[in-house]
């Protein structure tokens, strides 16, 4: 646990992709989109928030965002998605 509550913030953002490839695949399908936004932004707007983070995040237009593609836009556009990841860095006293 020590490791993880002291990450970068590139680490930060390898594991919070870790979190939604639910299948290991090596990138987020539309469907791992979708649940990282609703825990992340709620329900409202979804396919809003569903089509600006495919569109500005797929940049090889494929319609899945790798891994590469969802570090470099947590990192700069859309650092909401760490969310998840940081919430967990909480300790709670």
């Amino acid at each position: 646990m020590y490791h993880y509550l002291v990450k970068s913030k590139q680490a930060i953002a390898e594991f919070a992709f870790d979190i939604f490839d639910t299948d290991n695949s090596g990138s987020l399908s539309k469907e791992e989109i979708k649940e990282m936004i609703t825990y992340v932004y709620g329900g409202a707007g979804l396919e809003g928030h569903l089509h600006k983070i495919i569109e500005t995040m797929d940049n090889s237009h494929d319609g899945k965002i790798g891994r590469k593609e969802f570090i470099d836009a947590a990192s700069g556009k859309f650092p909401a998605l760490l969310f998840p990841a940081f919430e967990m860095q909480v300790v709670k006293l």
